[in-house]
This record gives C-alpha cells, structure tokens and sequence, in this order.
C-alpha cells in the first residue's frame, strides 16, 4: 500500500471539507438577506452560482471517504492475517 496516495486522499477531504462548509456558510448568508435588499429571484440566481461549488466539494468528500476506509479495511485485514 503506497503512503502517498492516502496523503493525497486526506488532503482533498480536508481541502473539500473546508470548500463545501465555507460555500454553505455563503448560501445561508444570501438567504439570510432581507427582501428589501436582495430580492427571492436574486437569491435563486445566486444559489445556482454558488450550488455547484457546494456540491461539488461535497462529492469529492464523500469519495475520499470511501477511499480511506478501504484503505484502513484492507491494513486492518493485513494486520490481523
């Protein structure tokens, strides 16, 4: 098992992690704003803007997750063999 790969998968589900949370944190502010200032049309239009930099992230978390834990299901099954 190479050390290099799972350094790569913990860095991207850091770097996603943070991406998606900062992301949401600014989709929560846009809807947070009062009518008067932004409209609801305006906050649907700047949800598809900044959608698929949330989801996206989120995606590539969710398969970085995957990844370690076959990795830590394999040295598990290493160790005990």
């Amino acid at each position: 098992m190479k050390l290099d790969g799972i350094k790569k998968e913990l860095g991207a589900l850091i770097v996603g992690t943070q991406i998606a949370v900062v992301v949401l944190c600014c989709l929560f502010e846009v809807w947070a704003f009062d009518e008067s200032l932004v409209s609801k049309e305006q906050k649907v239009t700047m949800s598809w803007f900044y959608g698929p930099f949330c989801a996206i992230p989120a995606i590539m978390v969710a398969d970085m997750v995957g990844r370690v834990v076959k990795r830590v299901e394999i040295a598990e099954k290493a160790k005990t063999a």
